[in-house]
């Protein structure tokens, strides 16, 4: 058994955390798509989460140290730019954006994902997360905090509905399962949005041959030089006070400001707890300071 990896979001200073599980009836590999396609969340998410979400915006998607995966979605929301980044970390650890937390109509540096998370196999056509719920600026969680309450969500989202009301309003949980136990990827049309979705599924079965052949895999606790050191994650969202000038191409606009943020999220990896938070969020208030 490798050693348990343990990341920087266990330690976020007035962070509330909760544990919850969510069972999923499908194949594990269905709830790890959702994470690395930011596509989904316009289509899916905005009459759950806020109109922000409606937006497509600019999408990019990131490859790091063999296990590390990630998708972006960067949206115009009035004057603001928000940019939320979604992770992934093989073989099965997850973090998103905020899913009340954030709108994109406030200014928000750096805040930290709604949801650290494992997606747990139980056989093929089953699977469980696990996960810590983080609250932080996001109102009164309380009514998260009792054991029917967590039971009830997953991503923000309600998992114990009935019927009916799964058909009115589908979330994550109707996406993943609605493609039955296990998905057909013979039936798929990949596009441009699902590259993220490529990119990983294309990592972990070659790990697995790797794994079928005896080799040695990659682990999470790889991704820091050193025992003790915890893991630096991404999983977060940016808004940033960027209104758009005349002579401006917006969608230029949108992809520059992505890479600038995660530039900046990048080059603080070799930093640890606070330190690196805060000199992620002082770097990126100096992009406010100099439009």
């Amino acid at each position: 058994m490798p050693e348990f990896p343990i990341y920087d979001a266990f330690d976020i200073p007035d962070m509330t955390m909760t544990p919850y599980a969510a069972p999923f009836s499908c194949n594990w590999i269905q709830v790890l798509d959702a994470i690395v396609d930011p596509v989904h969340t316009a289509f899916l998410h905005q009459s759950q989460f806020s109109d922000g979400f409606g937006e497509l915006g600019e999408i990019e998607f990131y490859e790091r140290d063999k296990i590390r995966f990630l998708g972006t979605a960067t949206r115009r929301v009035g004057d603001n730019i928000w940019v939320r980044v979604n992770e992934l970390i093989l073989p099965n650890f997850t973090q998103a954006g905020a899913a009340f937390a954030a709108d994109g109509t406030r200014q928000r540096f750096f805040g930290r994902s709604a949801f650290t998370r494992w997606v747990v196999p139980v056989d093929d056509e089953h699977c469980i997360a696990y996960a810590w719920g983080n609250f932080g600026e996001r109102g009164d969680p309380h009514e998260w905090n009792t054991p029917e309450g967590m039971q009830l969500i997953e991503q923000g989202e309600l998992i114990d509905r009935s019927y009916e009301q799964k058909q009115e309003s589908p979330g994550d949980v109707e996406a993943v399962e609605g493609m039955g136990a296990i998905s057909d990827h013979e039936k798929e049309y990949l596009v441009s949005g699902d590259r993220g979705v490529a990119m990983y599924r294309r990592q972990i079965r070659k790990l697995c041959r790797h794994l079928q052949n005896g080799k040695v895999l990659p682990q999470p606790a790889d991704l820091v030089n050193g025992p003790g050191r915890a893991i630096p994650t991404h999983g977060s969202d940016t808004v940033l006070p960027m209104p758009i000038r005349d002579d401006e191409n917006d969608s230029e606009l949108l992809r520059g400001c992505n890479d600038k943020v995660m530039s900046i999220i990048f080059a603080a990896d070799h930093l640890e707890g606070a330190h690196r938070d805060q000199t992620i969020i002082e770097q990126l208030k100096s992009i406010v300071s100099n439009v």
